[in-house]
């Protein structure tokens, strides 16, 4: 057993095994960092996976507890806490920034984000970007004629992005990179360099991952 599995599951191994495995819901946290940290839009949220993790690690700090400070094992469990805390806060972090940055046009997609998410995301334009526009009603001249489209930023969907597939795709997929129109075919485990918009519904859709 793992140092990760025996802090989640101490004696409870084995006793169900539908239970999914505190690995399982680390890996998947980590992968939608990594891939949260490299796509430039924001992805559908995993809040159901970090609800898991957090009461997850209430049961790890509870094992901890009953550990002698002096402890290795209490040593190495509390780093891994900490990591582990660190990939949750960065995750989130990463989120919100990118929630704050395209308001406007998070707002039009909103089904990525979580119900807090979204929570944040009305209170913030509440409190900026709403004050902003009322601001530009009252001034003379083009600047009294700003519309909310012309205050929304997008994220550059034709970024290029480094990926790495999971599964054979079974469609080739379009590559437009510039004046160039390439057909690729994507096998399990094969890298590519492409323009995030023509791959962007097989990362959404667990299929190919961003590294």
């Amino acid at each position: 057993m793992s140092n990760l599995e025996e802090m989640f599951l101490g004696d409870e191994e084995g006793e169900d095994e539908d239970v999914i495995t505190a690995k399982t819901v680390l890996d998947t946290i980590t992968e939608a960092w990594v891939n949260e940290k490299l796509s430039p839009e924001i992805l559908p949220h995993k809040a159901e996976f970090v609800e898991v993790m957090m009461e997850q690690i209430d049961q790890m700090e509870e094992n901890v507890l009953q550990l002698q400070k002096t402890d290795l094992r209490s040593i190495i469990h509390r780093q891994e806490l900490e990591r582990i805390r660190f990939l949750i806060r960065s995750y989130l972090r990463t989120r919100l920034d990118k929630i704050e940055l395209y308001s406007l046009w998070v707002f039009k997609n909103q089904s990525v984000l979580s119900p807090q998410e979204l929570a944040y995301l009305k209170e913030y334009l509440s409190l900026s970007v709403a004050p902003l526009k009322n601001l530009c009603d009252r001034m003379p001249g083009p600047c009294g004629q700003i519309n909310p489209r012309q205050m929304e930023i997008a994220p550059d969907l034709e970024t290029h992005v480094f990926a790495k597939s999971k599964v054979d795709l079974p469609d080739t997929i379009i590559v437009n990179d510039g004046p160039r129109e390439e057909e690729i075919t994507i096998d399990k485990d094969s890298q590519r360099i492409v323009p995030y918009g023509c791959i962007r519904e097989y990362v959404k859709n667990n299929q190919i991952k961003l590294i």
